[in-house]
């Protein structure tokens, strides 16, 4: 059987444990909360664009 990986779904919960991380990580590094929500900006932006890719591809195909 072979495996589909649903890049988006992986993308977006990929931005949420950046945020989550910056968050918890506030009181152990000066830039964390940052950092945290940068990464989470850069994978909601590339989620975004797969995700209008794949509505492209399967307006395509019918």
């Amino acid at each position: 059987m072979k495996l589909r990986i649903n890049y988006v779904v992986l993308f977006i919960m990929l931005s949420e444990g950046f945020f989550i991380a910056g968050f918890a990580l506030e009181n152990v590094l000066d830039y964390s909360l940052v950092i945290g929500i940068t990464l989470q900006i850069i994978f909601v932006i590339l989620a975004s664009i797969l995700a209008i890719k794949k509505q492209k591809n399967t307006n395509r195909t019918k």
